[in-house]
């Protein structure tokens, strides 16, 4: 007898394939039925065992079927000679989003080759469970990749709505703040648009479109033009990526979509700098983000021709499914191989970073498919990597915030501080074209975690500084690190003591005690302070635009009391410890013994601060060059592997140190 959860599982999967899809008798032996005990207890992931010898495989692949022709073409890859590989053993492996068999979204296959005696086991790519067209609307469609195409986008119209009925409370915008003007796509002259204003208290849903600009967009709304791009813009004028916005707004039944070259006046310079200050609003409160992510410009577009249909979209597999005792009616699987890592252009680009990271509901556009990620629990599963797990982390942690429970508030300082650094992590790496960018193009981000960092205790002290946080855990925010070379500027851009100085990829080296639970140490009720940590007296930043608190700035400084010392006391030798990394040589460091010893010369003299010891751990801090008005700057930090040598063999002074 079937239950009513067959039933769902049933109505996720997709009937019989249709004439133009591939499923032969070779594959569709491959027969996935969950054993009875992971139905029992409602697994998220199930495995399925097959075998077969190497003729068979040949002889499927000869006749054509798509799977084993890209099973034996992984199989020719592999190291071991193909003749001495007689036995194919397979094993499916099912991960569902959540404890039930409707929520599949991806099988992971493991492939062991055994001639009897010995066995390989050979990578395989993980593939993805893809939304078929003729799927019905049910939740399990949310979790899978959608074929990119126009029937993907009815797809995404129904998983819309499926997310505005049922995930009311999970994807519920955070913020009331809108764009002031709009792109009304409207209903009368389909060849045309305008742009319209409308009132901040407004209601009514819209598109916003995340995408990469390219090397220039001609077409941008000026103080010049707006009155007349409010008469009419004719359609054709538009770049392609944003003739593909317009014509996937319409499909969804939307009136209005916000685009920033044409919804922001671009040459009011107060105005965009408080519309920049509000974008991640803009995304957080739109009823859908619509990633152009397969497109380098805005003149690419990003939805498949039809021309594009035949060489570009990936021949799916068909395998045929049972979850219940009902075999009349076969239900299959479509699995889509993936050709390679899809390294999508949109991911490369800095201010495309805040966009996607604060957008409630996302629908990716990719080479050949569409990902759909929302805020609920498992919804960003399709597309697990990069911005999408911290996407799903900051969500979580914005929960715990207003659950407030005891084990969050013992370890939010700890989770604030490291979510905040693999953000930055992952927007360093990307490109800005204008390097004063830097800190404006993740402002949105910054407004969003200000409520992470907020001290209620001392509400008069700015609270942002330079792209760190004024708390206790300031120190610890000035040990970055290099991760890539960065890109030469002469224009100001922050402090040297700020991550957004360096023009690269930057991480953090930070001791053990922040990085992991502080009961994992004897001194539980330890501050994360220490004789040697400086004491922060003073840190300013002056705004380039009073109206933009977490954008641009002209000037900073950082005034503290710290230990001291010179590197130079500790004479070359094979028993020095001492690692130093100089931010003008990226990420690459050296030992005492190796340093070239120019810089002194270059630098008048270098001096190492203290920014952190702690018993058990290895001091750490910053190395500092003298500017000629007696300020410092930062050109590095230093690591001492051996945590006694210091405090034996270096003077050390405690002074007030002032570096801008």
């Amino acid at each position: 007898m079937e239950t009513p959860e067959q039933d769902v599982v049933e109505s996720s999967l997709n009937t019989s394939p249709t004439g133009h899809h591939h499923a032969c008798g070779h594959c569709t032996s491959l027969l996935i039925s969950p054993s009875e005990e992971d139905r029992k207890r409602r697994a998220t992931v199930w495995r399925n065992d097959f075998q077969r010898d190497m003729e068979a495989v040949h002889e499927a692949a000869d006749a054509g079927c798509p799977f084993f022709a890209w099973l034996r073409e992984h199989i020719a890859r592999s190291s071991s000679p193909i003749e001495r590989l007689l036995q194919v053993k397979m094993k499916f492996i099912l991960n569902s989003s959540r404890e039930n068999l409707a929520d599949v979204y991806r099988c992971d296959l493991v492939v062991r080759m055994t001639d009897g005696q010995r066995h390989y086991l050979l990578p395989m790519p993980s593939l993805d469970v893809e939304s078929d067209e003729g799927e019905t609307a049910t939740e399990p469609a949310v979790f899978r990749t959608i074929e990119d195409s126009e029937s993907g986008i009815g797809q995404i119209r129904r998983r819309l709505a499926w997310c505005l009925e049922c995930h009311k409370d999970e994807c519920r915008q955070e913020t009331e703040v809108r764009p002031l003007r709009f792109i009304s796509v409207g209903t009368g002259d389909m060849n045309s648009v305008h742009i319209t204003k409308l009132s901040s208290t407004g209601t009514d849903p819209y598109v916003a479109l995340s995408y990469c600009w390219g090397s220039e967009q001609f077409v941008k709304t000026t103080s010049l033009n707006l009155s007349h791009h409010e008469d009419m813009i004719k359609i054709t004028s538009l770049p392609k990526t944003i003739q593909d916005a317009i014509f996937v707004t319409r499909k969804l039944g939307i009136g209005l979509l916000w685009v920033d070259s044409l919804c922001i006046v671009q040459d009011d310079t107060e105005s965009l700098a408080k519309e920049v200050q509000h974008m991640a609003d803009y995304y957080a409160n739109s009823v859908l983000t619509i990633s152009a992510a397969r497109a380098k410009s805005c003149h690419d577009g990003f939805l498949s021709r039809n021309d594009e249909q035949g060489t570009n979209m990936l021949t799916p597999f068909y395998f045929p499914v049972h979850f219940g005792e009902k075999r009349d009616v076969a239900k299959y699987l479509k699995l889509v191989p993936p050709t390679q890592q899809e390294d999508l252009p949109i991911d490369a680009r800095g201010w495309t970073f805040q966009e996607s990271i604060m957008a409630t509901r996302l629908a990716t556009f990719g080479e050949r498919r569409i990902w759909w990620s929302c805020m609920a629990r498992g919804a960003n599963q399709t597309r697990s990597v990069g911005h999408n797990v911290l996407r799903t982390e900051i969500f979580d942690y914005r929960r715990d915030m207003h659950v407030g429970s005891p084990q969050w508030r013992q370890e939010y300082e700890l989770r604030r501080l490291t979510l905040w650094a693999r953000l930055l992590n992952d927007y360093t790496s990307r490109v800005l074209f204008v390097p004063q960018d830097r800190l404006p193009a993740i402002a949105g981000i910054a407004r969003m975690a200000a409520s992470f960092f907020n001290n209620p205790e001392k509400p008069a002290l700015p609270l942002y500084v330079a792209g760190l946080w004024n708390t206790k855990e300031l120190p610890l925010q000035l040990l970055w690190v290099p991760r890539k070379e960065r890109a030469l500027h002469s224009s100001y851009i922050a402090p040297s003591w700020s991550w957004a100085s360096y023009t690269g990829q930057v991480s953090w080296n930070w001791p053990n005690y922040a990085t992991f639970p502080a009961q994992s140490y004897s001194g539980i009720d330890r501050e994360l302070t220490d004789p040697r940590d400086p004491d922060i007296q003073e840190v300013s930043v002056s705004l380039c635009n009073d109206v933009a608190p977490y954008g641009a700035i002209i000037a900073g400084f950082l005034r503290l009391n710290c230990i001291t010392f010179d590197p130079s006391q500790l004479t070359r030798g094979p028993r020095r410890h001492l690692e130093l990394l100089f931010d003008a040589d990226g990420n690459k460091s050296a030992s005492l013994d190796a340093v070239d010893w120019t810089y002194w010369d270059e630098y008048g003299g270098l001096l190492c601060i203290h920014v952190s010891n702690y018993e058990g751990d290895y001091p750490r801090g910053l190395i500092l060059a003298p500017n000629e008005d007696g300020t410092y700057r930062r050109v590095g930090v230093f690591f001492n592997w051996r945590s006694d040598q210091p405090s034996r063999e270096l003077e050390h002074r405690k002074q007030e140190i002032t570096i801008i």
